[in-house]
């Protein structure tokens, strides 16, 4: 449906429409937005879908709604709506005004060099990401050290980057020793000492996500 959509107000408003409801992760509406300019869509309908996709969902607006108020919840969603539809605006009056059309033009800006190296640091830095859970995972600890174990339903993970956030702030909760995400059970489980699964929640929902302790499943 892109190439009809162009630009101008109407566009835009199609774009909010599509990404407020919809979580797309902030890494993966960057290929989808250029997918969109390149079949049609101006820059600024474009951009009103980077803006909301990863800002807004229906399941982060539900747990605002829940947690701070229906207010609260209008108040976000506006002020997301307002802050994208004046974005793209601006962005397609600049395009206008300045005379800049888009070209589909590949130019090489890097040496090769530079390229190789920035192609190993990036595959140093995924290596790494890949093997330190595991490494965390399968090292061993004193049975007198073990600590209990509470498992958290998350709702709303979409991909492998989801978990690893949703992972990371765990691991960053007072208290919390280990923190290991599931993404097909849509689970976390969290070991620790003097948890509270409240604030543990919290923390997960503030990322737009829905968190809750499974019923019955903590372990001491």
């Amino acid at each position: 449906f892109a190439p009809y959509l162009g630009g101008g107000i109407l566009a835009m408003l199609a774009m909010m429409l599509l990404g407020i409801p919809v979580y797309v992760c902030a890494t993966a509406s960057v290929p989808v937005a250029v997918a969109m300019i390149g079949a049609g869509v101006s820059p600024g309908a474009a951009l009103v879908f980077l803006m909301t996709g990863p800002a807004t969902n229906a399941a982060a607006l539900a747990t605002v709604w829940k947690v701070m108020g229906r207010r609260t919840a209008l108040i976000y969603l506006g002020t997301v709506a307002i802050s994208a539809l004046a974005s793209g605006m601006l962005l397609d009056y600049v395009f206008q005004v300045g005379g800049v059309t888009l070209k589909d033009e590949r130019v090489t800006m890097l040496p090769n060099w530079l390229k190789l190296v920035s192609a190993v640091v990036l595959l140093a830095v995924l290596g790494w990401a890949l093997v330190r859970p595991w490494l965390h995972k399968h090292k061993e600890m004193p049975v007198e050290d073990q600590m209990p174990t509470h498992a958290l339903e998350v709702r709303g993970m979409t991909c492998s980057n989801c978990a690893g956030i949703v992972q990371r702030t765990l691991l960053e909760c007072p208290g919390v020793a280990s923190a290991d995400v599931d993404l097909d059970a849509a689970t976390a489980t969290v070991a620790g000492r003097d948890l509270d699964l409240a604030a543990l929640c919290a923390a997960v929902a503030a990322l737009g996500f829905e968190a809750k302790p499974v019923g019955g499943n903590d372990q001491a």
